[in-house]
């Protein structure tokens, strides 16, 4: 158990050490709208990097008072600060054993952060301020925003994902987002945002991946995700890129299975690994490794790179240079499940050079087994301390110290409007063959809309219907899920063809531990038949981008990449003539003749 003398020793010493320092602002860097000029990366470990000194702005008083700080732990705190355990719904209702769990992991154990996932903003809001005031050292407050708050807070607004803002082709929206996610998730409490992905979606079957990267495009992704982050730390929140060095080639999902990552090393960090390295030249804070095995970086039999002494320490560290906070992908998915126990995947991810392990299935086991591994020579202390000092270094920059963890109340009205206009400049049209639109109303006596999903994603797959029932006066609707039986297949079919359009919402989403990103073979067979049937028919995807390459010979195509009611409401204004077609694809789709940065754009002044 933490000795609570020593932790309240450092915590005043290193409030003392606010008092007399002044926190630099020389880190924030003026936003760039336009896309960054990137440096060409050299090959044969001869990788042309300036190492980034003193990533979190400290002059040398404050460093040496932190290195004396980590000094005064005891080695028990110093590895409790170096994990992050998870904290789900339950844990917000005072009155649940989930709660007094949180409770003791932060007053008696120490943790150094926590991770938070579902929730309202008041809950959340109360819980941190509950154990910020426990915690003898500040929290690390995190949670997986990668488009906005409301990916893990219910009233929170979700921007379209990634790569609907990577369709813009205008890196300030990313500025944006993440500088929005920031100011309004600093007020409810969260300081620590583990995103954006800088993954290069380059493999179309990716089954994890897909609309949460920006692009197939090494720049692209690179330009968005150093706005996304210079967006953040304008807002003073961490932020950390991921997954280290690459999850978009694999079609496994780390959720489930422990996914492999081919090509050369060469090819990787022409590749796959650009966009880190580009960021760790940019001086980024915070930077995530994957549950990814990667023969050409580590050729040792089922090692993730988040366990990899040659990746993380000799590749990502030594050749590349990177300083910051080396964070693991969550240790309770099954990549790591399957193969190690919670302990022992600690204990070798500490060796391998990360600085946090996040959410553990057992936070206290997994502490213990550092401080065991520590005392019986397995680790050496030396290693612990690094961390710690980069932890308590970032904490520090975050401004914690000063007690002003939670300072205010979020305005997600503001963000409603940014949320709006990125999906309005997203929206990909990519066939329009009998230039059926823009859709004049007055042709067509009745419409059917069909919703196709995967059962995943609840009413939201709701709301582009409602909207068209608004706005359309004889307008069928209905739903097949994948749970849709013969006689709901047939019954969608003989009211579909008796309409004059049929519109086809397909809500097929990335989403863990669900397999494949597509369709099933009934779904496919229902839309198919509607395409040959000499009906009018649109397709529009609000999510797989790849969704047409199942479906060619349809007259009238449409890409949104996101699902948010944002994007929804995009493709009504787009399809009555509203609004422009903007987009463009972020991606090339395979079987087809769509490559990246096709999209038809007409003047709809044209058709007035």
């Amino acid at each position: 158990m933490v000795g609570n003398n020593h932790t309240l020793k450092i915590f005043f010493l290193m409030t003392a050490i606010l008092a007399v320092s002044i926190l630099s602002d020389a880190s924030i860097i003026t936003k760039d709208i336009a896309f960054a000029e990137e440096s060409d990366i050299t090959l044969n470990n001869n990788i042309k990097l300036e190492k980034s000194k003193n990533i979190f702005s400290l002059n040398n008083e404050v460093i040496n008072n932190i290195v004396l700080s980590v000094s005064e732990l005891t080695l028990y705190q110093k590895c409790a600060q170096m994990v992050m355990p998870a904290v789900y719904r339950g844990a917000l209702n005072p009155a649940s054993k989930d709660y007094q769990k949180i409770i003791e992991l932060v007053k008696d154990y120490g943790v150094g952060g926590i991770v938070l996932f579902q929730g309202n903003s008041t809950d959340q809001k109360n819980l941190i301020w509950r154990l910020q005031s426990l915690s003898k050292i500040p929290l690390l407050v995190s949670g997986d925003y990668e488009n906005g708050l409301g990916m893990r807070i219910d009233d929170g607004v979700s921007f379209p994902h990634s790569m609907a803002v990577g369709a813009t082709y205008n890196a300030d929206y990313a500025y944006q987002v993440g500088n929005a996610t920031a100011i309004e998730g600093r007020k409810i409490g969260i300081n620590f945002n583990l995103a954006p992905v800088a993954d290069v979606n380059d493999n179309p079957l990716n089954p994890i991946i897909n609309i949460r990267a920006y692009s197939q495009d090494k720049k692209v992704v690179s330009s968005f995700v150093n706005a996304f982050v210079r967006g953040s730390d304008d807002g003073k929140m961490l932020t950390s890129i991921k997954h280290f060095p690459g999850h978009g080639n694999t079609i496994v999902d780390s959720h489930d299975d422990l996914p492999r990552i081919s090509g050369s090393k060469e090819y990787l960090i022409q590749n796959e690994l650009y966009p880190f390295i580009q960021s760790i030249d940019k001086g980024i804070k915070a930077l995530m490794i994957g549950h990814l095995e990667v023969p050409s970086l580590d050729n040792s039999s089922r090692i993730p790179a988040t366990l990899s002494y040659p990746i993380v320490t000799q590749l990502l560290k030594e050749e590349l240079g990177f300083e910051g906070l080396i964070i693991t992908d969550a240790i309770d998915m099954r990549a790591i499940t399957r193969y190690y126990s919670q302990e022992e995947a600690a204990v070798k991810a500490v060796l391998a050079g990360n600085d946090i392990i996040l959410s553990p299935l057992k936070p206290k086991e997994v502490i213990d087994a550092i401080y065991s591994a520590v005392n019986e020579g397995i680790i050496n202390e030396a290693r612990i301390n690094e961390s710690v000092k980069k932890i308590l270094s970032a904490k520090y920059w975050l401004g914690l110290l000063d007690g002003n963890s939670v300072n205010g109340n979020p305005e997600f009205e503001k963000q409603k409007n940014l949320a709006q206009k990125i999906a309005d400049e997203s929206i990909t049209l990519l066939k329009n063959d009998d230039n059926i639109l823009p859709l004049k109303l007055s042709e067509y006596s009745s419409i059917a809309n069909i919703i196709v999903t995967d059962g995943v994603g609840g009413l939201i797959t709701e709301y582009f219907g409602d909207m068209l029932k608004k706005r359309i006066n004889d307008l069928t609707s209905s739903k097949i899920t994948r749970r849709s039986k013969k006689r709901d297949y047939q019954n969608v079919k003989s009211t579909a063809l008796k309409s004059d359009l049929i519109i086809i919402s397909s809500f097929i989403r990335v989403n863990a531990q669900q397999g494949p990103v597509d369709i099933s073979s009934q779904q496919q067979e229902l839309i198919s038949g509607f395409i040959k049937s000499g009906k009018k028919v649109i397709l529009i995807s609000f999510n797989n981008p790849y969704l047409i390459s199942e479906f060619p010979d349809v007259q009238t195509y449409i890409n949104t990449y996101s699902n948010t009611v944002f994007s929804q409401e995009a493709a009504l204004k787009a399809l009555l003539g509203e609004i422009e077609f903007k987009g463009k694809l972020p991606v090339s789709i395979p079987g087809t003749n769509f490559i990246i940065g096709d999209g038809i754009i007409f003047d709809l002044t044209l058709n007035n």
